[in-house]
């Protein structure tokens, strides 16, 4: 049931949930977001969401999936082609992440914040946000080894180190985030590998 004639048509109606539930929970947090706010924000009326996410977590789950893969799609396009150097794939990566983070379309990190709101290691959400920052060590792992560093293990954990902290600041500082710098920092530990 629609309860708006802005309302999108039904094929569409999960995706719309969707992008309005994840501004409001990039803007205010999981906790501070309930069903009605979602509600009233899309236009759809809560027995369709239920029918769509039977739980708020089955939304914020949904949602993280969905920031991951955008993840995923960002951080292809920052390391560019694939015949590009591993070293210089990450420092693609870093500038990238330089830029976004002090955008304005940077809340911070949607996997922070789960592991933040969402402290039980067996929670889905947890464990989605955990699967999400083993899969970027892994990623940075792959690069470091295959550019040669001598200890890509370390080189790996300290590149996800400012990866953190950098996401973390923008929401502390936005628009004047130092987090800006992480490319700067990322040269550092290529560097020094």
């Amino acid at each position: 049931m629609t309860t708006s004639a802005s309302a999108p048509p039904t094929r569409d109606v999960a995706a719309h949930l969707l992008a309005t539930a994840g501004r409001l929970f990039a803007q205010r947090g999981f906790a501070a977001v309930g069903v009605g706010p979602i509600v009233k924000a899309s236009g759809v009326g809560k027995a369709t969401l239920y029918k769509h996410f039977p739980a708020k977590t089955d939304l914020i789950v949904a949602w993280l999936k969905v920031q991951e893969a955008q993840v995923l799609a960002r951080a292809a396009a920052w390391e560019g082609e694939s015949g590009t150097p591993p070293l210089d794939q990450l420092r693609g990566f870093f500038r990238g992440l330089a830029a976004f983070v002090g955008s304005p379309d940077c809340f911070g990190c949607p996997f922070q914040l789960a592991v933040a709101e969402f402290p039980d290691e067996e929670s889905t959400p947890h464990r989605a946000a955990s699967t999400h920052k083993a899969a970027m060590l892994f990623r940075f792992r792959r690069h470091c080894r295959a550019g040669g560093l001598t200890d890509p293990e370390s080189s790996a954990q300290q590149l996800l180190l400012v990866m953190e902290g950098a996401l973390a600041s923008s929401r502390t500082w936005p628009g004047k985030n130092p987090g800006r710098d992480v490319a700067r920092a990322a040269d550092a530990i290529l560097a020094a590998g």
